[in-house]
């Protein structure tokens, strides 16, 4: 981490300050600090991390350090061992070409190989639920506004090519 006195240079910055908006405990103002990202003309946003928060009265700069991509990394590490990061969902599995849905007796209802129900979407309609994913679940190529999605929360999605209907 570097040290500056001003912040006329954006980046993201450690910031430890005294509120001199409050009153003094043992002959000290309060200490606050904050992570903070500054633009180049110096404005910037960001997140008080401890102390009290800014009061119009104001405070006054102790620190400034700018973080380095570097430390970044390391912080993340430790932010890390708090709140994990969740790791990404695994991907869903490839359907084999074409989806083959069979047609039942009742009107509009489908079912692949395995019993499971398909139902036409038209992501269109006002009041429907577009599919989750943005690719189809076989080619992986972009969905249209009307598909076919397997009748589960996080089910496939097949776009109209590939999927062959049969009695």
């Amino acid at each position: 981490m570097s040290e500056a006195t001003a912040t006329s240079k954006a980046g993201i910055w450690l910031c430890i300050d005294e509120a001199t908006g409050y009153a003094k405990v043992g002959g000290r103002y309060p200490i606050q600090v904050c992570i903070m990202q500054y633009d180049e003309s110096g404005v910037g946003d960001g997140y008080r991390i401890a102390g009290p928060k800014y009061g119009a009265s104001g405070s006054r700069p102790l620190r400034r350090i700018k973080i380095t991509p570097d430390v970044a990394v390391e912080i993340r590490r430790y932010l890390d061992k708090v709140r994990p990061t969740t790791p990404a969902k695994p991907a869903k599995p490839a359907l084999s070409r074409p989806v083959r849905l069979h047609a039942t007796g009742l009107e509009g209802q489908l079912h692949d190989d395995s019993g499971a129900l398909w139902v036409l979407n038209d992501t269109g309609k006002p009041g429907s639920n577009p599919p989750e994913a943005q690719r189809c679940s076989v080619c992986g190529g972009a969905l249209g506004a009307i598909v076919y999605m397997r009748q589960t929360t996080d089910g496939p999605v097949a776009c109209l090519a590939c999927v062959e209907i049969v009695p």
